[in-house]
């Protein structure tokens, strides 16, 4: 995003593409919880804790993208300031990003058989 930021209009179209790469990997990781889940139960408090942050993160993760890049995007498009059009997608990335770190950690204990 920093050099849409710049004005780049070149960058727009991987925001878009990485659409897909965002939806494959919370595809998987909705998969893998809910193999844990069948194989674990709700006996453990990491799994389950995951499970929540999951819970949150999936659609924070969807309003981002189809709810708040498509809006911010035709925005730019129009000749908008692309600082301006893209703040509510960084905000809400740092929030993704911060609820994704808390998923590995608990899915690193989980692995580690908590």
């Amino acid at each position: 995003m920093p050099g849409l930021q710049r004005g780049e209009r070149a960058y727009a179209a991987l925001l878009r593409r990485g659409r897909l790469i965002s939806v494959s990997a919370l595809g998987l990781l909705v998969a893998t919880g809910l193999l844990n889940w069948a194989w674990l139960g709700l006996k453990s408090y990491w799994l389950f804790g995951k499970l929540l942050l999951v819970l949150a993160l999936v659609p924070l993760a969807v309003q981002r993208d189809f709810g708040l890049l498509p809006v911010a995007l035709a925005q730019i498009e129009r000749g908008g300031d692309p600082r301006v059009a893209l703040r509510a997608v960084r905000a809400l990335d740092r929030v993704v990003v911060l609820l994704a770190l808390g998923v590995l950690f608990l899915a690193v204990g989980l692995a580690r058989g908590r």
